[in-house]
């Protein structure tokens, strides 16, 4: 009786290390200095076109191939869009994880990072987190502060800089609101 319970014992551990590990090896990679450089780079090619479409076109969302959107080397998937209506421009981001579930360790962290490297404050974000587990954050500008925005070039970090900046984005994620869509 003490074999089989043994054995039993070690297949749920395999198991468990089975779904595990793959996972906690992803999870690394998110959260590397290389993967949340990567991020920046991306969004300093994204955000001027996003400005670009959002004076220039009537529908801001879905054009085939849309390159306002792209996914990273460790699977997250970000679309970024601008809107803009009787002189309000609505921003909004969906964060995902490609691989499945995206964690709120993972969302949260990700969202508090995209706005600070876009210089919008953590406060004005409204975050939803949809049964798919995608991630959606929008926040409004006044034109004028769109003007700003637009100006304001997106920096990549230094890996240093990207490392305490992710440090800072894991204390403010604890007070951001997320609502369940």
């Amino acid at each position: 009786m003490a074999i089989v319970f043994v054995l039993v014992l070690c297949l749920i551990a395999a198991f468990f290390f089975y779904l595990v590990g793959p996972r906690s090896a992803q999870l690394k990679q998110i959260f590397s200095d290389a993967h949340l450089i990567e991020i920046a780079e991306q969004l300093e090619a994204v955000k001027p076109l996003a400005v670009h479409l959002a004076e220039v076109s009537e529908a801001p969302f879905a054009l085939e191939d849309d390159p306002r959107a792209f996914m990273t080397g460790a699977g997250i998937v970000l679309y970024y869009t601008i809107s803009h209506d009787d002189g309000l421009y609505f921003h909004h981001f969906s964060l995902k994880d490609s691989y499945g579930i995206t964690p709120h360790a993972v969302g949260a962290t990700l969202v508090v990072y995209v706005a600070r490297l876009f210089s919008v404050s953590p406060e004005i974000l409204t975050v939803e987190r949809s049964q798919q587990q995608v991630f959606h954050v929008s926040f409004k500008l006044s034109g004028e502060e769109q003007k700003a925005f637009a100006r304001t070039p997106l920096h990549v970090p230094s890996a240093r800089a990207a490392r305490t900046l992710f440090n800072e984005c894991l204390e403010i994620r604890q007070n951001l609101v997320i609502q369940s869509i």
